[in-house]
């Protein structure tokens, strides 16, 4: 048997940052129906179930992998996959991961975890299994983006790589205890050291049975060469370490790992600490939760990254006062000093004053920078949600923005097990990752459902979409089509009626009377219906700024003649006996939309613009220089510098610079205009 992951209560000494939307943000919340995942088995047996999932999302792909511990009716557990659409649609049919290419009998694979490699487009699944004589160790399996199994350097075929060596050799009581974290971290420095990896988290006991620490090891993801392995991470405390979960550090090659850990023999809480490339401490540990001491705890944590605003997120349970488990999240610098409100609480399980009769356990969380928030799930009971009986367990979550400011619906159901206000379903062990292009996360959750097919203690897994509702009127338009999301009667194509007041077919104004000035000319021909002296065919006074005759725009005076641009161009030259040298040469006072030509003529002139015009358009308001281009040219005698600068509506100027012998060079000011094919003298 393998070990069994704790999640929170007593211990002893013997146990333990794409773009923010454009638009305004919509309600976060459920969307669609939750899909069936799995099916183990037959439906309506329970002899097969599928639990511990995880899931990574291939931004190459635009699709999901989902991972999960397959138990088999003859006992065996292997970790399986299947591929899913974005929405969370599986793509294809399950297929098996671990054990291969041979599974040997009696011995089981737990607690699965996956993550993406974009670079190389395939995955890594880490698990534990037993090893032989030894005890249970970490693995890391490869998986190609359609499915099939890698060897460690990508070629075809299964190969699963060890990843940790806990204990002494042929020591079948010490090893791993289930539930590992696995992360990719990419090169984030650019210097290829020591370039992009694997690195995987767990719980293990080491130095002497049964007392459990975290520790990482780490393989390169081009070819699966082991970089280090069983690296400590926490101090040495004489209890209990549980439940590591890592995140890269933005901005950093470093790696975040948290994890919970005993104060003392009753008071668990929630540590975390940077690790180096080379998988070494490279800062204190630092406590992050305040349970309250003695009697409470901290638990279960799990860790993502916002690096759009250079922080990380830990969200865990725990229990306070007389209240039962809740779920809490503290913000972490890159150092891990936390930020905002300590141990903030989350969830709100049950009524106010209900005590231990309700919790929330079990979160996960995942930042989208699409919509610059973060999603906080977890598996709760409550009996303050409509269809919700006191013993009921849903998938709920929150979403918070980069300060920790929750959104609304707060502690929205996701789950939808068994009929409402049954408590036989039982949802637990969810997970959530974040879909980059959608703009929506995918929640994933292990449970039973006695509604037919399936029946009670029949485990397959199911997912659900979350992300902004565009039609939470139900009236079928999503906005922003819909200008009025809030009521059902309102949306393009309903009835809208005259001089109510309210634009009921959203076409951007209430339907009016035709003609209300009573001119003789309808709308929307009569572009004022309120002035009779306004419409088509009236005399139009030029200069007034009245369109009378609603030809689309005043009669217009005398059109004033074109000015030169006020662009200027900035020279400085240096000259030597043989040549002249620039300094500085830069146009001044741009605008965005202005078109600046720079030519070069004669001996001397930099390669770049021998026989070329280089041509630059304006994007911002200030200056352009050139000096980097020319700096290194030897401009001999009778060479020329021309800058041509083009603006619309405006007379190009055209300024050409003449290199002379061991003289200033001359400067002839010309202007272009409109149309114009040579310049000409400047109107005064």
């Amino acid at each position: 048997m393998g070990r069994i992951r704790p999640l929170l209560l007593g211990v002893t000494a013997a146990l333990t940052l794409t773009a923010p939307p454009a638009h305004a943000l919509q309600p976060i919340e459920p969307i669609g129906s939750q899909l069936r995942l799995t099916q183990q088995g037959v439906d309506g047996t329970t002899d097969q179930a599928a639990a511990g999932p995880d899931v990574a999302y291939n931004s190459q792909r635009n699709e999901f992998l989902a991972v999960w511990e397959n138990r088999f009716a003859g006992g065996d557990e292997e970790i399986f996959g299947r591929r899913l659409a974005a929405d969370g649609t599986p793509i294809g049919s399950a297929f098996q991961i671990s054990a291969l290419p041979t599974d040997a009998a009696g011995v089981d694979s737990h607690a699965p975890s996956v993550a993406y490699d974009f670079e190389r487009d395939r995955y890594a699944v880490a698990y534990t299994r037993q090893n032989g004589p030894n005890g249970r160790e970490v693995f890391v399996q490869l998986v190609s983006a359609t499915g099939s199994a890698l060897k460690r350097n990508g070629a075809a075929g299964g190969d699963e790589i060890l990843m940790s060596g806990v204990g002494p050799l042929a020591d079948s009581t010490r090893g791993v205890i289930d539930g590992v974290s696995l992360v990719y971290r990419p090169d984030a420095s650019g210097d290829n050291s020591p370039g992009d990896r694997w690195v995987v988290a767990y719980s293990g006991d080491e130095f002497s049975q049964d007392n459990f620490d975290i520790m990482v090891s780490a393989i390169t993801a081009e070819t699966g060469a082991p970089l280090a392995s069983d690296k400590l991470v926490n101090d040495f405390s004489g209890f209990n370490e549980f439940s590591p979960t890592l995140a890269p550090i933005p901005n950093s090659d470093e790696i975040a790992v948290a994890w919970q850990g005993a104060v003392n023999f009753s008071d668990v809480e929630i540590f975390a600490r940077r690790v180096s490339p080379a998988l070494t401490t490279s800062s204190p540990q630092q406590k992050i939760s305040a349970s309250g001491g003695t009697g409470h705890s901290a638990s279960a944590p799990d860790l993502t990254a916002d690096p759009a605003h250079d922080q990380l997120l830990v969200a865990y349970q725990a229990s306070k006062g007389t209240e039962g488990l809740e779920i809490h999240i503290q913000r972490l610098n890159p150092d891990l000093g936390e930020i905002g409100t300590d141990d903030q609480q989350v969830s709100s399980a049950g009524p106010p004053g209900s005590g231990t009769a309700f919790s929330a356990s079990l979160p996960a969380v995942a930042y989208l920078p699409n919509l610059e928030r973060f999603l906080v799930t977890w598996t709760g009971t409550d009996v303050d949600r409509p269809g919700l009986s006191n013993d009921e367990k849903e998938i709920m979550g929150t979403v918070l923005d980069p300060t920790g400011i929750e959104g609304t619906p707060q502690d929205f159901t996701i789950s939808r097990m068994g009929i409402d206000n049954d408590d036989d379903a039982a949802p637990f062990a969810g997970v959530v990752a974040a879909n980059k292009q959608t703009g929506r996360w995918l929640s994933v959750w292990s449970s039973d459902d006695g509604r037919p097919p399936l029946v009670d203690n029949e485990f397959e897994l199911f997912g659900r979409s979350v992300g902004e509702n565009f039609d939470r009127d139900g009236d079928g338009v999503a906005v922003p089509q819909d200008c009025d999301d809030g009521n059902a009667a309102i949306h393009p194509g309903a009835n809208d009626a005259f001089d109510d007041g309210i634009d009921q077919d959203c076409s951007g104004a209430d339907a009016e009377n035709p003609d209300r000035d009573g001119d003789g000319a309808a709308r929307p021909a009569d572009c004022d219906d309120g002035n009779p002296f306004i419409r088509p065919g009236a005399a139009d006074a030029p200069g007034n700024g009245i369109d009378e005759d609603c030809s689309g725009g005043d009669a217009q005076l005398p059109p004033k003649p074109l000015e030169v641009t006020r662009a200027t161009v900035a020279r400085f030259f240096a000259v030597f006996r043989e040549f002249t040298k620039v300094t500085r040469l830069q146009v001044n006072n741009t605008r965005p939309g202005m078109r600046i030509e720079l030519r070069c003529s004669g001996r001397g002139c930099p390669t770049a613009l021998r026989g070329k015009t280089r041509k630059v358009t304006v994007r911002t308001a200030g200056s352009v220089k050139f000096t980097k281009l020319l700096k290194r040219a030897r401009l001999r005698p009778k060479a020329a510098i021309e800058v041509r600068v083009f603006e619309t509506g405006a007379i190009a100027r055209v300024d050409r610079f003449v290199m002379k012998d061991r003289k200033n060079p001359v400067q002839v000011s010309r202007c272009l205009a409109p149309g114009a094919d040579k310049p000409g003298a400047c109107p005064p």
